[in-house]
């Protein structure tokens, strides 16, 4: 292991010895586990980098590796046996062999799963054979001229496009849900524009500008359709509690992402208020620029992921099956959850109305006990704007909140007068 600042060696590890040696190392998603097979000795080897260079498991007994891939949920490591026609699953949790494989139409050589959906494919002579990860099951084989002669490459960072090369040294870009040739770049690749999206994907999850404590902004990616849903939550001029929200698509471009700000209200009927037009670009997935529409008196605000703990933004902790995302009540349209799964904490902010229609919105945060359930307070503050910007914020309401998940994507709210509220996530935008 590297340190890439300082180019210095941190730790060495023996991994098998095989005349001539060749290795396949595919890194989780999540960033938690790097998974490295011998192909010589058919030796799979599953480091835990939560705990330094650590050696957590070595499977042994492989035959014939082509090679590895992990899901996009970091919780399965699949291994291709060529000559079996197979794939092997490892649950990186557990770090077992399953019991289960994948059988596929053909000798697999390369494997590429999508770091955003279940859609994975193994590379097949003259075929892609399509693998949908959470069933753990292959698709009819997909074939036409173009992938007969051309080389799996892998997804984008989106997993919104598939790659692959030709002899020609062509760059064919493929939607990944139909196996369909979208383009084919031709040689020489550098005298064309980049293809691969210059839009950095966000993470889900809550973002703030660190000036601006007391405010916040909910960010939701589609990997399907790539757009993103955006949620703001902040102050009028009277400083109570408001909110306004946004399906933001990407810019023909690849500069950012563009859309409609919206303000919302119930009174005395449902009403969108058109704010003007908003962008956002991200510079990684942590830190971005929303550009606000004229008559905002910030038109420009910097903003970053915001962490639940130790000043840090963390995974998930391991285990930990919650989703991230923007969550509804069916039986409350119109409001909306957004819920941040960090280590073992979780953040939500309810997007609402008061009995009067006006909006409002409040927080709550606290740890995950039992792996899905959350007992904490939920709050709503009022703010008075300070001469420097910042904001001086009091509780306006404070009372218990419990959160009781009943599976990844599904929770029931308790609130503080007794009322029971079923959510789950939302994705149709």
């Amino acid at each position: 292991m590297i340190d890439i600042s300082s180019k210095k060696i941190l730790a060495t590890m023996d991994l098998g010895r095989g005349i001539p040696v060749e290795f396949k190392m595919r890194l989780s998603p999540d960033g938690r586990t790097l998974a490295i097979a011998n192909t010589n000795l058919g030796q799979l080897n599953i480091i835990d980098l939560t705990v330094g260079f650590y050696v957590a498991a070595s499977l042994t007994g492989f035959q014939n590796i082509s090679d590895i891939a992990i899901d996009f949920t970091s919780r399965d490591l699949f291994v291709a046996e060529q000559l079996n026609n197979r794939l092997l699953i490892v649950d990186l949790l557990t770090r077992r062999l399953k019991g289960n494989s994948i059988t596929l139409s053909g000798s697999p050589t390369v494997l590429a799963m999508s770091p955003a959906s279940p859609i994975g494919f193994a590379q097949i002579p003259k075929t892609l054979q399509p693998i949908d990860t959470s069933t753990e099951k292959a698709s009819t084989p997909i074939s036409n001229a173009d992938i007969s002669v051309a080389t799996l490459v892998g997804f984008d960072p989106d997993g919104a496009n598939l790659y692959m090369t030709n002899p020609a040294g062509n760059l064919l870009q493929l939607d990944p849900a139909s196996g369909k040739l979208i383009r084919n770049i031709s040689a020489p690749l550098a005298a064309n524009p980049p293809i691969f999206p210059r839009n950095s994907q966000p993470e889900r999850g809550m973002w703030y500008e660190p000036a601006r404590a007391g405010e916040g902004y909910a960010i939701e990616f589609n990997s399907l359709t790539r757009n993103l849903f955006f949620a703001g939550f902040t102050y009028d001029a009277a400083g109570k509690p408001a909110w306004f929200i946004s399906t933001l698509k990407p810019s023909q471009t690849g500069s950012g992402y563009g859309g409609r700000l919206l303000s919302v209200t119930q009174q005395p009927n449902a009403a969108e208020l058109d704010l003007g037009a908003i962008s956002v670009v991200f510079s990684s997935s942590r830190r971005g620029t929303i550009q606000m529409p004229s008559g905002f008196g910030r038109r420009v605000i910097e903003i970053q992921r915001f962490p639940l703990s130790d000043g840090v933004v963390q995974f998930a902790q391991e285990g930990t099956q919650l989703q991230s995302g923007w969550y509804i009540a069916q039986s409350h349209p119109g409001t909306g959850y957004m819920v941040d799964v960090q280590s073992s904490m979780l953040f939500l902010a309810q997007f609402a109305y008061l009995p009067s229609g006006l909006p409002t919105w409040a927080v709550a945060v606290g740890p995950i006990t039992n792996g899905h359930v959350v007992e904490t307070r939920l709050q709503s503050f009022t703010a008075v704007a300070r001469a420097d910007g910042s904001l001086s914020t009091t509780i306006s309401a404070d009372g218990p909140f419990g959160i009781t998940f009943n599976g990844p994507t599904a929770a029931s709210l308790r609130f503080n007068d007794g009322t029971i509220l079923p959510i789950t996530r939302w994705r149709e935008y």
